[in-house]
């Protein structure tokens, strides 16, 4: 496999979703609108280590009720 291909990861339906796969999840916006969300406290995220996840019921939250 090239160095280059992009692997889809796989997650559980409760995991919490990294801030790209968030992003995709959530259409496709861009993770500094995103971020703006999470400052705003618009947005739950959690931190695990030194990156930021957003749990898959807010995600869920989301799309259903909007921002």
């Amino acid at each position: 496999m090239s160095s280059k291909t992009k692997e889809k990861t796989i997650l559980a339906d409760g995991a919490p979703r990294p801030i790209p796969t968030a992003c995709e999840e959530l259409g496709d916006i861009c993770k500094s609108h995103l971020y703006n969300l999470i400052n705003n406290k618009k947005v739950r995220s959690i931190q695990i280590g030194r990156r930021s996840f957003i749990p898959h019921s807010e995600i869920k939250r989301i799309q259903e009720q909007g921002v």
